[in-house]
């Protein structure tokens, strides 16, 4: 069980986020990061870092779409049962 109360820093492992994760992330360690003072936090170059990549996070979508490869995936699955 993690403790939240502790001053530790918790570790995340980001290659497990999915894509839209890592926005809902990045957009609440900003909001949390903004009730604090990031100076006095002596983490406000850093915070800094984040912030200007807030446009390119704004990217950060999932299409949703049939996977390119579907149709092709679809007759060799029919011609596989014709054999």
């Amino acid at each position: 069980m993690i403790n939240y109360n502790s001053k530790d820093l918790i570790s995340i492992p980001y290659s497990r986020l999915r894509k839209l994760e890592i926005k809902q992330l990045t957009y609440q360690v900003i909001d949390v990061v903004e009730k604090y003072n990031p100076q006095e936090l002596q983490i406000k170059p850093i915070f800094d870092l984040l912030v200007a990549q807030k446009p390119n996070i704004v990217g950060l979508k999932v299409q949703y779409a049939k996977h390119p490869l579907t149709g092709k995936l679809k007759v060799c699955v029919q011609n596989a049962q014709c054999i």
